[in-house]
């Protein structure tokens, strides 16, 4: 990576890899969405061909209906954890920066035995840092357990017709 240095003085050794870290996980996660995104809609419109073939009209509306209904629900819960994430991100700097500090004076740390100190400093930001990591998780549960739970949905609602 080639900085300028008016880019070096701008951000922090932290911040920089923190900003590459996200990057290259963005770009990881953007291979399975996109992915995802034709397959599922090939998924729907498939299933809603076979219930239409099968069970009528009503009872492929009702499916593609539930699985509308699901979508909003989904929407919200990921942007709350979007909103989550950068928040997180910005206690990692924070975390990453204190390091990065304390690895560059770890003479002095060590001459005046302030080890202790500095370790909960860094511990009291990685305790922040894991909240925020654990609301993320209770926030992307949510939509993992609509994706698991529609089919099923769909499927019971197209049980309770008659054959």
């Amino acid at each position: 990576m080639l900085l300028s240095n008016m880019s070096r003085k701008e951000s922090t050794v932290g911040e920089m890899v923190n900003i590459m870290s996200v990057n290259v996980q963005s770009l990881h996660e953007f291979a399975h969405h996109v992915n995802m995104t034709w397959s599922c809609i090939a998924c729907i419109l498939m299933g809603s061909f076979l219930l239409w073939q099968q069970l009528g009209i009503v009872a492929s509306l009702a499916g593609l209906l539930v699985m509308i209904i699901v979508l909003p629900a989904n929407a919200t819960a990921s942007n709350q954890c979007k909103r989550l994430q950068i928040k997180k991100l910005k206690h990692t700097d924070a975390r990453v920066k204190m390091i990065n500090e304390m690895l560059n004076g770890i003479k002095v740390i060590k001459l005046y035995a302030w080890e202790i100190p500095f370790r909960q400093l860094i511990t009291k930001c990685r305790n922040s840092e894991l909240e925020f990591l654990r609301y993320i998780a209770y926030f992307s549960v949510i939509p993992n357990f609509s994706w698991v739970l529609t089919p099923f949905l769909v499927r019971f609602e197209s049980l309770s017709r008659p054959y």
